[in-house]
This record gives C-alpha cells, sequence and structure tokens, in this order.
C-alpha cells in the first residue's frame, strides 16, 4: 500500500471552494448523466400500461435521434491545429502535437453539445506525460466557479472517480496555483502544490449556446427533442403491438364449440394448434334447418398511421436541431438538387460555425496557458497573435474545393506551392510539410540546373529567392 505524503493542509478559503465546486458536480451529475444515456440511445420505453398486450411487456423500443442531433454538429467541427501567423514550429503547436489533441478534441466537443459544456486542463506533466499536459475533462467530473466580470474561471475543480463514484483524488486550480488533494479522515490531505504564478485559472471551458443569463450553456439534447423522441418510442412500441395482430389475426367462429377443435387422435386441440391448422374441418348438419358454423377474421389495422406519426416526430426534431429532414431516414421520391441541399443544411452550417467561434477561442486560452506553464508564468514572446484553424463547416467536396483553390491560385489570390494552398486543399499537416519541402527542393535543383547551364548568377539567385517559404502565411 501506498503511504500518504501529506505536505499539508488546505486554508480555510481553498477548502471553501473545494466544497462549494464538489457540491455543483454533484447538483447537475443526476441531469449530466440522463443526457449521457439519451445521447447513447440506452434510455427505453418497456410498456404502454394497459394499452400494451402482456407477451409484449418485454419489449423495448429506441430510437437514437438525440444522439445524431449531437453527432450531425459535431462532425462538421474538425480543428486543423493551432497557427501562428509568420512562425513555424512554435510552443503551442508543439503542446497541441505532443498531447495528441488531433484525437482529443473531438471527445471535448461531444461532452460539450451532450451536456451543455466541457473542460479543458493544463498541467505540468508527471512521469511518462507531455510537459506542460492539456487534459479533455467530463462535466461529470469537473466544474468550476465563473467569474462574469473577467469573464473566466475564478476556480476549477478536476475530480477523479473509482468505479462506485467516490471521489479518490482531486485537482484545486485557483488563479496562482494548482493543488493536488486526497481524501483523509473526512478532511482533505495536500499532495502537491504547483505555484505557476500565470495569474489565472489552468481551466477552460467550451460551452455550448452561451447565453448572457447562462453562463454555463446548453445541451444539444433540448427538451423540445427529448420530447419528440419519446413520442416516437411509444409509437414505435405501438406499432409492435399493431405488427402482433397483423402477423397474426384474431380470429372467429360461430355456431361450433370447442368440441369441435380436436386432433387426429380425438384429443382436445390448444387455441395454438387450432390456429396454424392448414384446413379447419367442422362437421355440418343434416338438418336444414340448423345454422351452419361460420369462421372469419378480424379486420387488422394498417401500419401507415404509425409510419406518418413517426415521420412527422422526426420532422419536428429536424426543425428543432436545424437538421435536413432525410438525415433522420425519411426520403422523397424526388432527390434534392444540389443547390436544395445547400439549403436546407444552411442553418446547420452556421450553427457550426458559431460553435467554431465559440470552442476556438477556449482552445487559444488553454494552450496559451500550457504555454505560460513551461515559461515560468509567462506568456512566451510571439504566441499572443495564436488562432486555431478549423476546416470548413459547409464539408465540400473534394472536387468543389479543389475547383475553389485552382481559381485562386489561377487568379493569382494564392501561391501554388503556399502552405495555405495546400491546406485549403484538404491536406493534413504531415503532408503539407512534405509538399512545401518538397517545392523548396526543386527551386533549389531548377537553380543549381541554370548555374550549370551558364546562366549569370543574378538570374540564378533570382530563381532562388523565388522558392516557397516554409512558414505560416
Amino acid at each position: 500500500m501506498t503511504e500518504l505524503v501529506r505536505l499539508d493542509s488546505l486554508t480555510s478559503d481553498e477548502e471553501s471552494v473545494l466544497k462549494e465546486v464538489l457540491g455543483r458536480i454533484r447538483t447537475h451529475s443526476r441531469v449530466n448523466a440522463d443526457r449521457g444515456r439519451w445521447y447513447e440511445a440506452s434510455r427505453t420505453i418497456r410498456s404502454l400500461g394497459a394499452s400494451s398486450v402482456r407477451r409484449l411487456q418485454g419489449v423495448e423500443t429506441v430510437a437514437g435521434w438525440p444522439g445524431l442531433v449531437v453527432d450531425a454538429l459535431e462532425e462538421r467541427l474538425n480543428i486543423v491545429g493551432p497557427v501562428v501567423p509568420g512562425a513555424t514550429d512554435t510552443e503551442v503547436e508543439a503542446i497541441w502535437a505532443d498531447n495528441a489533441l488531433d484525437a482529443d478534441y473531438s471527445p471535448a466537443h461531444l461532452d460539450a453539445l451532450i451536456h451543455g459544456v466541457s473542460f479543458l486542463a493544463a498541467t505540468r506533466g508527471g512521469e511518462g506525460d507531455p510537459d506542460p499536459t492539456v487534459t479533455v475533462e467530463s462535466p461529470l467530473t469537473t466544474s468550476g466557479i465563473w467569474d462574469p466580470v473577467r469573464r473566466r474561471l475564478s476556480a476549477a475543480v478536476v475530480t477523479t472517480c473509482d468505479d462506485d463514484g467516490n471521489v479518490v483524488a482531486a485537482s484545486l486550480f485557483l488563479p496562482e496555483e494548482t493543488i493536488s488533494v486526497v481524501p483523509d479522515g473526512g478532511g482533505w490531505a495536500v499532495t502537491n502544490r504547483d505555484q505557476h504564478g500565470a495569474g489565472r485559472v489552468m481551466v477552460e471551458r467550451l460551452v455550448n449556446r452561451t447565453r448572457a443569463s447562462r453562463h454555463w450553456g446548453r445541451s444539444e439534447i433540448t427538451r423540445p427533442v427529448l420530447s419528440y423522441t419519446r413520442a416516437a418510442m411509444r409509437t414505435l412500441l405501438r406499432s409492435e403491438v399493431s405488427s402482433e395482430f397483423f402477423s397474426q389475426p384474431q380470429r372467429w367462429a360461430l355456431g361450433v364449440d370447442k368440441n369441435a377443435f380436436t386432433k387426429p387422435d380425438g384429443t382436445q386441440a390448444s387455441p395454438w394448434e387450432a390456429y396454424i391448422g392448414f384446413i379447419w374441418a367442422l362437421s355440418d348438419s343434416d338438418d336444414p334447418d340448423a345454422k351452419r358454423p361460420e369462421l372469419g377474421e378480424f379486420n387488422v389495422a394498417s401500419p401507415a398511421p404509425f409510419i406518418d406519426l413517426v415521420k412527422m416526430y422526426s420532422q419536428l426534431v429536424a426543425g428543432e436541431a436545424a437538421l435536413p429532414p432525410t438525415w433522420l431516414g425519411f426520403v422523397t421520391e424526388n432527390p434534392a438538387s444540389a443547390d436544395q441541399i445547400r439549403a436546407t443544411e444552411a442553418r446547420h452550417v452556421s450553427r457550426a460555425e458559431r460553435r467554431q467561434r465559440v470552442f476556438g477561442a477556449a482552445w487559444r486560452q488553454i494552450l496559451l496557458s500550457a504555454a505560460m506553464l513551461g515559461n515560468k508564468g509567462e506568456l512566451p514572446t510571439g504566441l499572443e497573435h495564436t488562432r486555431i484553424q478549423w476546416r470548413d463547416a459547409a464539408t465540400p467536396t473534394k472536387a468543389a474545393s479543389t475547383d475553389a483553390v485552382t481559381k485562386l491560385v489561377a487568379s493569382g489570390v494564392l501561391p501554388a506551392t503556399s502552405r495555405v494552398t495546400y491546406e485549403l486543399l484538404g491536406f493534413d499537416s504531415t503532408t503539407v510539410d512534405r509538399l512545401v519541402a518538397d517545392a523548396a527542393a526543386e527551386q533549389t535543383r531548377a537553380a543549381l540546373a541554370v548555374l550549370g547551364s551558364g546562366t549569370s548568377t543574378v538570374a540564378a539567385r533570382a530563381i532562388a529567392a523565388s522558392r516557397p517559404e516554409t512558414r505560416e502565411l
């Protein structure tokens, strides 16, 4: 068993802040967990009570619309990486690469869209970790105190929990230091104090749908989306009930008793055996006045009303989430044109672009905060112009992007071998580096060839000077 190394205790103010933030995490845990279940489509409807037949009591119906609403928006929020105009190989680019944030930005955006907020934290790296370390934190385990005047967090807490949900460790983020604590006999024991002196909390929020009166954002899984989804799930369950009668319609017989339904050995047939019999043969009477037995079956309701209801609810969800109705599974006989598709996606693209601006500010600041950790609390020179580069939220086709970039190059707006040109074409950073290096090497070979052919040194230098630079424009 590892022995607890206790440095000191929290001050009364520090303990007060810690308890307040932990209380906020507990207060919102139920709602956050419920939103997560709706996203994962683990919320089901099992019964409609008296309206359900007994043998369908165990049938579960689900609808994945809440997850679709979130995923459709998140798929438009793709980050290329941090960019510092006029510089390459900067601290923020190294932090981004070392922490593999190309893979982690998607979970951060997902949590923000599901719960209304998620968090980014910067700490000093431990053994085997990048230094500094940037992590994505869930609102299920993280919260903070918002300062509306400075428009940033004045304190934050990131917790680590066991499988039973009990807090086994926590980090208290304050403007001048980050304090690591563990539970200790009803109190808290301090295991580390990182006095970075940066003057700001090393935690940033990714807030979705923030308002002046609602600083902690709003989930994309709104109450209307949940209401329409529940209604659709009830409709799907009713359709299951209806399908039972549709596949096995109830039959009726007049003028006979149960003794008429016997098996070849003379024993009484069960209702199921009588139901699945290929031929029903009933004895007839020789009495002309006797009433002949009558057989028939009840008419079965068409599933069309259920389909129409589900379609209506899907259209309501599409309107609430600004999604094209076809994304929810219902298509028309006449396919939409390219202009119609762009028109139906316009609202959704606009929503994604707004998220890019808000989320980009948080990503930028956490990278700058991490850089300050590695520079004694001071921002390294030249990083104040750092920005986050996003991919086009409209997700144009490869052919459309290539055509647009080609026209910009032909008109002289973009250099043919610029990093910007390659990035607009959708190449990843590794490919862009290789293309720029290959272009520079080709220019060098051309200059050497000119020198070898006897061309003047001035001309050769002019050719060499025209090769593309490797820095960001």
